[in-house]
């Protein structure tokens, strides 16, 4: 086990990064510095604004680094010292539930009904609108999971505007919403910026919210 100081690395082009625990898939930007606090064959583990990420293998360059190359091990006490859980030993996302029989006998139609008006009490902290009616998610999609009886989700969100400070809260939080209903086993929140957000998005409810109908 190598014990070195994390070095600072800078992201030379946008990449996708998976926030741990929770493996919420987010996208980082160029530009942006971050300390690299482990590197293992499933990827590296980085802290950026206060949050832990795991990135994956190929995008090496983008961190500067060849396939490989970096610190191993590092940093666990810097991660603990900002605040955050220390990284898996692999950098692997947290595990899901427990597998179990589901709460209920609904279908993968019920629940991803369900989901939708679990997601409707997420909001962003600045807009009082839940981000349903916002037109924030793009798509929810609910998969059986047939050895446990429960159900896999997988949701693709996106934000008002890029580089929103509160992105990784806004994620965890639908996460953690998705994940409160007793039948889903495993869920995913990923992050996109395609199609872009306007407001045409908006429900005529939220609309009527903000003053703008």
């Amino acid at each position: 086990m190598n014990k070195e100081s994390p070095q600072t690395v800078c992201l030379t082009r946008h990449i996708q990064a998976a926030m741990l625990p929770i493996n919420a898939r987010v996208t980082l930007h160029a530009g942006e510095k971050a300390r690299l606090m482990e590197s293992s064959p499933d990827g590296y583990v980085i802290l950026l604004n206060g949050y832990t990420y795991r990135v994956d293998p190929e995008d090496a360059d983008a961190l500067g680094l060849e396939p490989g190359q970096g610190v191993r091990e590092t940093g666990r006490e810097n991660a603990a010292a900002a605040g955050q859980a220390p990284p898996a030993a692999s950098g692997k996302p947290a595990e899901a539930k427990p597998a179990a029989a589901p709460s209920s006998d609904r279908s993968a139609e019920e629940v991803e009904k369900a989901v939708w008006e679990e997601l409707k009490k997420c909001y962003d902290p600045e807009i009082p609108v839940n981000l349903v009616d916002l037109g924030l998610i793009y798509d929810v999609r609910v998969e059986p999971m047939e050895a446990s009886g429960g159900f896999r989700v997988k949701v693709r969100m996106t934000l008002t505007a890029p580089g929103c400070a509160m992105a990784p809260m806004i994620q965890q939080d639908v996460y953690n919403h998705v994940m409160s209903l007793g039948e889903v086993q495993e869920a995913e929140v990923e992050l996109v910026w395609d199609p872009p957000w306007n407001q045409n998005m908006m429900s005529e409810t939220a609309r009527l919210q903000l003053g703008l109908l």
